[in-house]
């Protein structure tokens, strides 16, 4: 078993910091640690539990403490216990999970909440009416066949080798608790307009948020307005990484978040060469294909500390990019991106069944196929290619604040 020195280390609540920097409010239950675990072919909660599992690490992997693959034909069941402070409940309270490999079905005190399809995908319910006093019983049942129906999984593969890794399963990202006011904001879509000197703010559900932008600790601004100019702003880029924070409220909710002035395009230099540009001027991204898999924790960091180490030593190395291949990671690690100065290619998770020796190499040699061919492709499964698109729709959505992405591949 080979652990990294973070594995070595690792903590009864692993990953236990605030897992979403890029809309944040003070209140957090983390959910993280011992939890238990069962193997089983039928979707059920059982009477007992066969583990005890490490949670968020998948039951495939060192750190999870089971080290046991989940075939095919079985289903994870886990069950975590919890009580909550009488405070905590503000009006709302909803659960979040970070990614759950592939599908995953949540229950609250014996009751059906809500279920989520796609493994690389951050998602949220409210379970407010599902809660009571004292003690709360969590199940959550997962179900990963990998390739065989034909949904997302990135470099897994049932039988690994060559350059498909381990397949992994179940909870693989934080768990943990917020709560809200009956009346909150939903989400935010923060859009630096460069040229003309703005940021735009896009609110799901509220016409009427205070927005309070910060440079440091000066009070820059403090409006109703959602287009708010920004005159003789302070750009971001790898050489000067520079963040303006800013702090939302609604009602009796608050929302801390930050943006970067920055503008990704592409044009042509003096010379009438095509170049990728950074604020409107040609800029070279020079960085690695970067997998973000561990030896003990697979998809799943050992701990942030890990995560930022990553960033922090390539940035020391010399490289100015990551193209963040086929995995979307979790948001800490797109934070320190954005304040380390990394610019982020950023992927989108493959899918499909086997792929053939044709479906692999012959894009290679710049020969076209037609990608309707679903059988060709591995891609005859109709949910399947829906729920591509449903992903990515999810990701893009996940992602949009973080200011370090220049592309989507």
């Amino acid at each position: 078993m080979l652990l990294t020195k973070w594995g070595r280390e690792i903590k009864d609540i692993p990953l236990s910091e605030y897992p979403r920097p890029q809309f944040k409010r003070d209140s957090f239950f983390c959910l993280n640690g011992k939890w238990q675990l069962s193997f089983s072919k039928e979707k059920r909660i059982p009477d007992s539990f066969e583990y005890e599992i490490l949670v968020p690490f998948s039951p495939e992997t060192p750190l999870s403490g089971v080290l046991r693959e989940l075939k095919n034909d079985e289903f994870l069941i886990y069950q975590k216990s919890f009580t909550l402070d009488e405070s905590f409940n503000k009006g709302r309270v909803f659960i979040n999970f970070g990614a759950v490999d592939q599908i995953a079905e949540v229950y609250l005190n014996g009751s059906f909440v809500a279920s989520h399809y796609g493994g690389y995908t951050p998602f949220t319910f409210e379970i407010t009416d599902y809660l009571k006093d004292g003690e709360n019983i969590l199940n959550v049942i997962a179900e990963d066949k990998c390739e065989e129906n034909e949904y997302s999984r990135g470099k897994q593969r049932t039988k690994r080798g060559g350059i498909w890794y381990t397949k992994q399963s179940g909870i693989w990202q934080s768990v943990w608790l917020e709560s809200t006011p009956e009346d909150y904001i939903k989400s935010v879509k923060i859009t630096p307009d460069f040229d003309n000197e703005q940021v735009s703010f896009e609110f799901e559900n509220e016409n009427s948020v205070e927005i309070l932008i910060y440079d440091g600790n000066e009070l820059i601004a403090d409006t109703n307005d959602t287009v708010i100019k920004l005159p003789q702003f302070k750009a971001w880029s790898p050489e000067n990484p520079f963040l303006y924070d800013v702090v939302f409220k609604y009602g009796k909710d608050r929302v801390k978040s930050y943006f970067g002035m920055r503008k990704f395009s592409a044009g042509t230099d003096e010379k009438g060469i095509e170049r990728l540009f950074l604020n409107n001027k040609p800029y070279f991204h020079n960085g690695l294909l970067d997998q973000g898999y561990y030896p003990d924790g697979f998809l799943t960091p050992p701990s942030y500390e890990a995560l930022e180490n990553d960033v922090i030593t390539m940035k020391e190395c010399g490289f100015n990019m990551l193209r963040k291949h086929i995995k979307i990671e979790p948001l800490l690690w797109y934070h320190y991106c954005d304040k380390n100065g990394i610019i982020v290619w950023q992927d989108m998770i493959n899918g499909g069944g086997n792929y053939s020796l044709e479906t692999s190499a012959i894009p290679f040699l710049n020969i076209t196929l037609d990608d309707s061919n679903y059988k060709t492709f591995k891609r005859t499964n109709e949910r399947a290619r829906e729920l591509y698109y449903q992903e990515l729709k999810e990701m893009i959505n996940a992602l949009y604040n973080c200011p370090c992405i220049a592309m989507w591949v």
